[in-house]
């Protein structure tokens, strides 16, 4: 695999993705793609805020069960 400027590598537990909030919803891949979404451009650091933003927002803080490890790698 090459990767070019622009792209991004992201690893993550599935503390992340299964992560789940009052009523058992789990915030799973999708959601997590959405947070990618929203700022292409935006570097490594923005990215890794916004999802944990995005899974307190998500979970409304419920304690979670799972270690949740994320490292994201951006190309410029």
């Amino acid at each position: 695999m090459q990767l070019r400027p622009g792209d991004r590598l992201v690893f993550y537990t599935d503390g992340i993705t299964e992560a789940h909030n009052a009523q058992g919803e789990l915030f799973g891949v999708e959601r997590l793609d959405e947070v990618f979404a929203a700022c292409p451009t935006c570097p490594a650091s923005e990215l890794v805020q916004g999802v944990l933003d995005a899974l307190q927002r998500f979970t409304g803080g419920t304690t979670s069960s799972d270690d949740r490890t994320l490292l994201i790698a951006a190309v410029s």
